[in-house]
């Protein structure tokens, strides 16, 4: 008895459908990281100039500036 392989695999149109799927999840699921790491530095930004601002006009108001 001959068993016959196939030279190419031949995927369906179904699992075809389902790799750019999980392409696009992972895809996805980078970008989502990405913004929430970029999301995480802009507010640490934000929070140190905010401080720095709050210094500047304490400092203000008491008349110690340096001139």
């Amino acid at each position: 008895m001959l068993i016959q392989l196939d030279l190419f695999e031949t995927k369906t149109d179904m699992e075809h459908l389902q790799d750019e799927i999980d392409a696009l999840k992972k895809s996805n699921d980078k970008l989502r990281k990405g913004l929430f790491a970029r999301h995480g530095e802009l507010a640490k930004k934000y929070l140190e100039i905010n401080d720095r601002i709050n210094v500047i006009e304490i400092n203000l108001c008491k008349g110690k500036y340096v001139s």
